[in-house]
């Protein structure tokens, strides 16, 4: 039941009592953020022993992701609550505010980009749904990594995000598991976090995992003086949830990987057993358990789940995968088998020796499969059907063939399977294909990112997006009113000058609320291709320079992004387009008209600031090479124009969203795959018959900045040792094209203006809500 505001101001104020004025007479701003924290969690506790008890006997949803982006959880439980103007009150009468109290809520570092993002969403939805969810994940001690740019180049440093705790969580004490890895074991100890449905009173559960040494330190080593020996078992252990995917660059990263890995994958399973155990399901378990595995990441889950399985049931291999056939549901984004999720089969031996056998066996039958009349496959057919093949095992393949169902996010993917090493078992396997539906959140997205046209939409329209966020396309029967027009191009402005205030005034940058707000939100890989835009700025940069009364209108560009340190050219690029910002700043004539902004570290918070100023959201990566995730639909649902290359995402976008209210350009899918088997687009040949991109790599390689010439230089090296294999200057030219007609666009306003209107009204089609409700009854129904 909800609380009035009397009982929470009550309970606040007794907290305050009990925790700060026994030891002084004052309160500060963190005495009454934690006093507020603990107040509301005792709301959610209620609610989640409610929910709890309401859920027996129904199916659950196991959810297992190594990444989850939630925001800021004050934020999001207030409004899930239904309390945030009795809290606002409460905490201005007490002389504070609740910004004040936002900006000192944790920051949760349990993941980064999209991946992240669409985890948490999911479970966002599944709560708001009320379907049961348990998810599962790594308390990341070090999270992902803080980024900072120095001297140009992107450096990383640990993240202590968890040095004071964190207040959302509950340690479960009791509910813990031993894990034997190689010679020695660990304890996986539990952390959840609840997860609110909107106003529902509903709450679900992210369980987190933690690596604790079971083994006490060494005294007899620690009393010789030799430190570092006699911690060796905590050290080891608490490395495996340190941080977000270790490096695999070494031997030692890659056995520290696969050790999270297993580590993760046997936790989990272990609680989903017991936990249906204790239901008494265990043996028609199928029918009220599924696991979802979230990438590639978890898929040792699969052999994992048959060990345990056939271990505690006392049941034979078969029963034990055809268990696994009806539970589980693998979800992956990407496009190819990489061999850099390829195990070495010694490492998993030393890791988990007793999982290697039911990886041999699961291989035994597919070829068993595979060697029947039914199959005429060449030899090297056979061979790409194998998980164990030449001393590795592949997990994807693992995947396919131990899930029930495998869902893709573009039919693209299943097309380069079948065309890739994955022909054979996708060929084999093709029923167990599923294609999901994409959709964004607009309770992230657009009710807690950007309250401002959240709230027009809702109160002054009179649209109800909580529960019908289709609804949005009512507002296209009115493009033409100029009225709505101005609102919303004033509601853009606001979020501009907000976000210039508020996140920029510590950098001393000083940048015009009235440019365009240009975005590139994604990892820095090179299938994401943030190099087309980088240089395509440069162009401009060396026309004004040579053109000073060149008509351009005046714009900022914004990159927010991190590269793994082992990726040599997205460092690369992010070093050139630092370099390249240093080199405009110092142009008095031209920086007035072009800004370059790299995010320093991007997490969900600056991101849900940043994407509801975006006048233009890029999306970039190349065809066949890369799954684009959502990036687009949030750039839509802010009233953004996406400028974005021919991904299945794409054309899907633009055929909802009209040919005239997206600019698309460069190789489609089909010219990537002939390139692949044909090789007919040679880098030399086209920059040597191409007289304006010679001139241009010409004038850059010669521009007046030392930095920035070594670097063009290390970056011309890298494409041309591999053939522009990314189609970056066999694209450029397009996508310069592609940005002058959308800047000739922007001048004219109340064009503008109905492409940013229709994209809002449009967005309305790619809601979450509606495509999970497709999604999992679909994947629920083919089980039947």
């Amino acid at each position: 039941m909800k609380k009035t505001r009397e009982e929470l101001k009550e309970k606040i104020l007794w907290n305050l009592q009990m925790n700060t004025i026994l030891e002084r007479n004052a309160i500060d701003i963190e005495d009454l953020y934690f006093a507020v924290v603990e107040v509301l969690k005792e709301n959610i506790f209620d609610l989640w022993v409610k929910s709890n008890v309401e859920k027996r006997g129904k199916r659950e949803i196991a959810f297992l992701s190594f990444e989850y982006l939630p925001e800021e959880f004050l934020q999001r439980n207030v409004v899930y609550l239904d309390v945030i103007e009795d809290v606002r009150s409460i905490v201005e009468e007490l002389g504070f505010s609740l910004e004040q109290l936002k900006k000192i809520d944790i920051v949760n570092k349990l993941g980064d980009g999209g991946l992240g993002d669409a985890s948490f969403a999911f479970l966002d939805t599944a709560a708001t749904k009320k379907d049961s969810v348990v998810a599962y994940g790594i308390r990341y001690e070090g999270g992902h990594l803080r980024q900072s740019i120095e001297n140009f180049e992107q450096l990383e440093y640990s993240d202590d995000w968890l040095k004071n705790g964190n207040p959302w969580e509950l340690e479960r004490k009791r509910i813990y598991y031993d894990i034997p890895i190689g010679d020695y074991t660990v304890q996986a100890a539990a952390y959840d976090i609840p997860v609110l449905g909107y106003q529902n009173g509903y709450v679900n559960t992210l369980r987190l995992w933690q690596a604790r040494s079971i083994e006490p330190v060494d005294y007899n080593a620690f009393s010789e003086g030799k430190i570092q020996e006699s911690y060796k078992n905590r050290i080891r252990a608490r490395a495996i949830t340190e941080f977000l995917y270790p490096s695999d660059s070494s031997d030692q990263g890659r056995e520290l990987r696969l050790t999270q890995e297993y580590f993760f994958a046997a936790a989990s399973i272990k609680d989903i057993l017991n936990r249906q155990r204790n239901h008494g399901h265990m043996d028609n378990i199928e029918e009220y358990c599924r696991i979802k595995l979230n990438e590639v990441h978890s898929i040792m889950a699969i052999p994992v789940f048959i060990y345990e399985y056939m271990k505690s049931e006392e049941k034979p291999f078969d029963a034990a995968l055809a268990k696994a056939n009806q539970i589980f549901d693998f979800t992956t984004y990407k496009v190819r088998n990489e061999i850099s999720e390829w195990w070495d089969v010694h490492l998993i031996q030393k890791i988990c020796p007793w999982i290697y056998p039911i990886i041999e066996k699961l291989n035994d039958e597919i070829c068993a499969l595979v060697e029947t009349p039914l199959f005429n496959f060449t030899p090297e057919e056979f061979d790409r059907t194998k998980i164990i093949e030449e001393d590795k095992v592949k997990m994807i393949p693992l995947a396919i063939f131990g899930s029930g169902v495998t869902s893709l996010a573009v039919k693209d993917q299943l097309e380069i399977m079948l065309g890739d090493n994955l022909d054979c078992i996708a060929t084999l396997f093709h029923s167990r294909f599923r294609f999901r539906e994409l959709g964004v959140n607009h309770r992230i997205w657009l009710m807690e990112s950007n309250p401002l046209l959240f709230d027009f939409l809702t109160k002054e329209l009179n649209i109800d997006l909580i529960n019908q966020p289709d609804a949005l396309t009512s507002i296209l029967e009115r493009s033409d009113s100029e009225e709505i027009a101005y609102r919303l191009d004033d509601i853009k402005k606001k979020n501009k000058e907000k976000f210039t205030k508020i996140f920029l005034k510590d950098r001393g940058d000083v940048i015009n609320p009235y440019s365009i707000f240009d975005i590139n939100n994604d990892d820095f890989l090179e299938t994401k291709r943030q190099l087309i835009e980088a240089l395509y700025i440069a162009y401009e940069f060396i026309n004004m320079k040579e053109q000073p009364n060149l008509d351009f209108p005046d714009r900022t560009f914004f990159f927010a992004g991190k590269a793994n340190r082992n990726y040599l050219m997205a460092k690369l690029v992010i070093k050139f387009i630092n370099c390249l910002s240093y080199c405009v700043s110092k142009e008095v004539k031209i920086k007035e008209k072009l800004k370059i902004v790299f995010i320093d570290n991007r997490n969900m918070n600056n991101m849900m600031k940043l994407i509801p100023t975006a006048d233009i959201g890029e999306q970039l990566s190349l065809p066949g090479k890369e799954v684009a995730m959502t990036n687009g639909l949030r750039f839509m649902l802010n009233g953004a124009v996406l400028i974005g290359s021919q991904t299945s995402i794409n054309h899907r976008i633009r055929n909802i969203v009209g040919e005239e209210n997206i600019k698309l350009f460069g190789a489609n899918f089909e010219d990537v795959k002939n390139q692949s088997r044909y090789s007919y687009y040679n880098y030399y040949e086209f920059i040597k018959n191409h007289e304006k991109m010679n001139h241009f790599i010409t004038q850059l390689s010669n521009i007046n900045n030392q930095e920035l010439r070594e670097c063009f230089r290390l970056i011309l090296n890298l494409i041309g040792r591999y053939n522009d294999g990314f189609f970056i200057f066999r694209d450029l030219e397009e996508y310069i094209e592609a940005q002058r007609t959308l800047g000739e666009l922007y001048y004219d306003s109340c064009i503008w203006r109905k492409m940013s209107l229709n994209n809002i009204g449009k967005s309305g089609v790619f809601n979450l809500d509606s495509s999970y409700d497709i999604n999992e009854k679909h994947i629920w129904d083919s089980r039947r």
